[in-house]
């Protein structure tokens, strides 16, 4: 290979791009948690990238970089409620990554060792003046497997994602830091797998306001999966851990003197089945118990929870995604919130160079034991999240795109004791255009 190839590949490589998906925790001021949508889901960036795009090769492992450049209109910046005055202003978003894993191998070939490594920034500026023009995220996080295809498996993950986004009533952003790191244990004996995982998670704010939601959290699961059809599998899963908040529980919060939050002990335990029932449907249904015993405050929830998702190849060039979820999460305010989640996302490939996306899901969020200076609230909400979106791929590394995101949440909040309700609604629309190159 000539100086002039290699100089053109590595400039290929520094000047590619890639479109990540931001982890940004979604809420709707100090009063709301995440809703599952952001940290819930986390894992290493750009790890399905690894098998995509051509990347530069040195020995066995592989380099993958991009930057998707996105500009547009932002209609609610500080996500403020629906009868305050909403703060508009045009963006600019960045979003650089960088990747090294292992090369694939072909297919039935056996490695020892398998790695990826990456890191990623977001980036997004306002043009419009405020309190604080400039936000920037980063993630980093590395995924380590020994042994992958062997009988026995062992992996090691490490994530850390810094979120920085505007918020209404915060003094223009809130800086949280989340890290976890932690390994899964797996043996694979023909029909029959095991896994034995465990998760230590870090989840701070930078701020110390808002120190009443710093936390720790221990997470151990155990999965047992006996695989009866070639792409069919019924499985038991067990999750269980320690959820410990730094501060004593009597604490100061952003509004007022109030309860802080209980440390806990939750335990998940499901049966389920996923597979493929046809060529065109797939499956993926769970049921189970959940429980939690909250320490300071003595409640506890135990309830039902189940999970069903189905997939359908509509045709060759379209493919739909629908699903629902019972399940409750730790809340920054209160106990807990119980949740109820839907979603249904469907892909269409026109000429195999126009990719069109829609995407909706909700999630209603019922708050227990929701305390703000003495005062116990009953609250719920309902968050949305729709999204239509078209990419066209000039070439593999190569890509322009139009899209439009709704945020919003019609939350219903009273005080039992009579006091005026906490008000957290919000409603907040995005339309931008992109371009993204990846290598």
């Amino acid at each position: 290979m000539n100086s002039k190839k290699i100089t053109m590949k590595i400039a290929l490589f520094f000047a590619a791009v890639v479109l990540i998906s931001p982890l940004s925790i979604r809420v709707a001021n100090a009063q709301a948690p995440s809703t599952g949508f952001g940290l819930g889901a986390i894992k290493v960036p750009g790890g399905d990238k690894a098998k995509t795009g051509k990347g530069l090769s040195l020995g066995r492992s592989v380099f993958h970089a991009g930057l998707s450049v996105e500009s547009g209109w932002d209609s609610n910046v500080y996500y403020s409620t629906t009868s305050g005055d909403a703060l508009s202003s045009a963006y600019m978003r960045l979003l650089p990554q960088l990747t090294l894993g292992s090369r694939p191998v072909a297919a039935g070939k056996r490695q020892s060792f398998v790695y990826n490594l990456a890191l990623g920034v977001d980036y997004i500026g306002y043009f419009q003046k405020m309190a604080k023009q400039h936000h920037l995220g980063a993630s980093l996080g590395a995924d380590l497997k020994f042994n992958p295809q062997g009988t026995f498996s062992f992996n090691v993950v490490e994530q850390f994602v810094r979120t920085n986004e505007p918020r209404t009533g915060l003094d223009g952003s809130v800086d949280r830091d989340y890290n976890q790191i932690g390994f899964d244990m797996a043996l694979n004996k023909g029909l029959l797998s095991f896994l034995l995982g465990y998760r230590f998670i870090i989840d701070m704010f930078e701020d110390s306001e808002y120190s009443f939601g710093n936390r720790m959290l221990h997470q151990v699961k155990f999965k047992a999966t006996w695989r009866f059809f070639p792409q069919t599998s019924f499985w038991f899963k067990a999750e269980s851990g320690f959820v410990g908040y730094f501060d004593d529980y009597v604490e100061q919060t952003p509004t007022s003197t109030a309860l802080g939050n209980s440390s806990s002990v939750p335990l998940r335990l499901w049966l389920g089945a996923t597979g493929r029932l046809t060529h065109w449907l797939t499956a993926d249904l769970g049921l189970g118990y959940g429980f939690a015993r909250y320490m300071d405050t003595a409640a506890s929830y135990h309830n039902f929870i189940a999970n069903a998702g189905f997939g359908f190849k509509l045709g060759s060039a379209a493919k739909l995604r629908i699903g629902y979820r019972r399940d409750f999460r730790d809340s920054l305010v209160g106990d807990y919130f119980k949740s109820d989640s839907a979603y249904a996302r469907l892909n269409v490939a026109i000429v195999q160079r126009l990719i069109l996306s829609a995407v909706f899901a909700w999630t209603r969020a019922d708050y227990q034991n929701y305390n703000i200076g003495g005062t116990v609230y009953e609250r719920q909400d309902n968050y949305l999240t729709a999204s239509l979106g078209a990419d066209y791929y000039f070439i593999s590394w190569l890509s322009a795109g139009i899209g439009y995101t709704l945020q919003a949440n019609i939350s219903s909040t009273d005080a039992i004791s009579g006091v005026n309700p906490v008000e957290s609604g919000f409603a907040k629309h995005r339309v931008f255009g992109r371009v993204t190159v990846f290598y």
